[in-house]
């Protein structure tokens, strides 16, 4: 039999190519040792931006809503504000659109999910009856001219949509 490098023995691995080098003690004070991978602090743009989102989402949600319930964009599904989810028509990551009202309707989850597309023909038919053929059109034009972003710009929006949405619930209640 080996021995580890503590002097203990180690046991061998009947039918095994694969040999232990050490002896399970060492191995498991080794797991115990290890530290955790530190994950990456998300960025300063990051959290500005995911603060924007949280209040756009909320905003729209609550327009959108009576009495905290709301219905799904594309499949009329009623939803509490909670359980619904801000829906885009063109993506979000044309950042020109990504905050434009017009380009955001509650969806349920499943309407939303990007593997069924978010449902974006249902979306852009129910958005044409809605708002005109000209502004989603203009939606479209916006979209191509896509602006780099900033942490202001993040931060202005998360302004914006936190007053208006503090206004909003002030004037349902």
């Amino acid at each position: 039999m080996k021995k580890c490098e503590c002097g203990r023995s180690i046991p061998v691995r009947p039918n095994s190519t694969i040999q232990p080098k050490k002896c399970p003690i060492c191995l498991n004070r080794q797991k115990i040792e290890k530290k955790p991978k530190e994950r990456k602090k998300a960025g300063k743009k990051t959290l500005a931006m995911k603060r924007a989102d949280k209040w756009f989402s909320l905003y729209i949600r609550t327009y959108y809503s009576l009495y905290g319930v709301t219905s799904c964009y594309t499949c009329d599904k009623p939803l509490l504000i909670q359980d619904a989810v801000c829906g885009h028509f063109i993506k979000r990551r044309f950042n020109s659109v990504r905050y434009n009202v017009n380009n955001a309707r509650p969806q349920c989850l499943k309407c939303n999910d990007e593997y069924v597309g978010g449902m974006q023909t249902e979306f852009g038919i129910r958005l044409q009856e809605e708002i005109g053929s000209e502004a989603v059109d203009n939606l479209k034009q916006l979209s191509l001219f896509d602006e780099p972003t900033t942490i202001d710009f993040y931060n202005e929006m998360a302004e914006k949509y936190r007053k208006l949405y503090n206004e909003l619930k002030y004037c349902l209640l």
